[in-house]
């Protein structure tokens, strides 16, 4: 779900749940990321991403309208920036911003094939070449080569966010001041001997 505001000149755009592909029901993610950009006229834009992950074809369709755009751009992550949502982080010079709480996760693509062995095949082939590409877009972001990047997707990797930013996947760790309260040690008050204290 994409959630949109604008204010003092700047759009903000918030990433929620799952980067829906197109179906019967409702335009794409990707459809509906373009026409608010279109609408933001390069105005500065700040994305906001809590997702699992999703379509592969519209996350990278968002991932190259953020690359195209022509104002400056933000992205945060306040939660899970999974699977496919990942890939919108792979913007070049675009800072990316990871909040405490926030889990990062990278894997090979995956797809629901049936038929017989030849369309097994070529599922096959299909998911290969979605391999050699998300290789690819996390290469133009991550500080690593594309063997390691290979065994990280294989393995299905999971990172906390000092892990995301040794990687490259993000930019800096969001620095959040407490104004709550941060519990100190307890040294609590020595209890009476209860069954004295009955006797009593």
């Amino acid at each position: 779900m994409l959630i949109a505001s604008k204010t003092e000149g700047a759009l903000k755009v918030s990433l929620i749940g799952e980067i829906m592909g197109e179906n019967a029901w409702f335009n794409s993610d990707a459809a509906d990321f373009g026409a608010r950009l279109a609408q933001a006229e390069g105005a500065p834009l700040e994305l906001w991403i809590s997702s699992q992950g999703g379509s592969l074809d519209a996350a990278l369709a968002m991932r190259a309208m953020l690359a195209e755009y022509e104002g400056s751009v933000s992205i945060h992550v306040a939660g899970f920036a999974a699977s496919a949502a990942t890939l919108l982080l792979c913007v070049p010079d675009v800072p990316v911003i990871a909040h405490r709480g926030s889990v990062f996760m990278i894997h090979q693509a995956s797809m629901v094939a049936s038929g017989n062995s030849a369309d097994m095949q070529k599922a096959q082939e299909i998911l290969g070449a979605c391999d050699d590409e998300i290789v690819k877009v996390y290469q133009l972001r991550m500080k690593c080569g594309e063997d390691e990047l290979r065994d990280m997707i294989k393995a299905e990797t999971w990172l906390r966010p000092e892990e995301a930013l040794e990687l490259g996947l993000v930019s800096e760790i969001a620095v959040e001041t407490s104004g709550g309260y941060i519990a100190e040690p307890r040294n609590p008050e020595p209890q009476p001997d209860i069954p004295a204290a009955l006797d009593n």
